[in-house]
């Protein structure tokens, strides 16, 4: 038939050369993943390490109302941390996840904004996400425009909890 297209180039790479480029590429994804969880598990150790509890009744009680609305069963624990200098929750499981506010002082619409956003990170499961964007960036260590999307991800993330807590 004359339909096929015959390729103008060819390369040949010796079966050596796919071990090589093999083993470069595992040790490259074993190393980029242990530094990922590693790096977060140090995060985590420093921002929970002179954390306290939330005592203020009021607070408490926005905390707790704040949770129903999403119909958490198992309570998040609300802390501050000197180490923060933004709210944030960190954790992947009911008994690791803590949310973190800064030690400053909000208005009580603040609080309601800040709690309900952190919520829906809670509620959609956006850790998640981020395991997975981890994931993808070790698997895909070589690629620099898989760590741009990564980061892109992660910030439209965060745009979208704006979005449903103003919403």
């Amino acid at each position: 038939r004359n339909d096929i297209i015959e390729p103008w180039l060819v390369l040949h790479i010796p079966p050596m050369a796919y071990r090589i480029f093999g083993i470069i590429w595992l040790v490259g994804f074993v190393v980029i993943l242990c530094w990922k969880v590693i790096s977060h598990l140090r995060f985590r150790k420093e921002v929970l390490k002179d954390s306290y509890p939330v005592t203020d009744p009021a607070i408490l009680e926005l905390w707790k109302r704040e949770q129903e609305l999403i119909e958490r069963k198992k309570p998040v624990p609300l802390v501050y941390s000197p180490h923060v200098a933004t709210p944030l929750t960190v954790g992947k499981w009911n008994r690791t996840i803590h949310t973190l506010l800064p030690e400053r002082s909000y208005t009580m619409t603040e609080l309601r904004m800040v709690f309900r956003h952190e919520l829906r990170h809670v509620q959609r499961l956006d850790v998640d996400s981020k395991v997975f964007y981890g994931f993808c960036e070790a698997f895909c260590w070589f690629n620099p425009l898989v760590w741009l999307a990564m980061r892109k991800a992660s910030a439209d993330l965060e745009l979208s909890c704006d979005e449903m807590v103003v919403y």
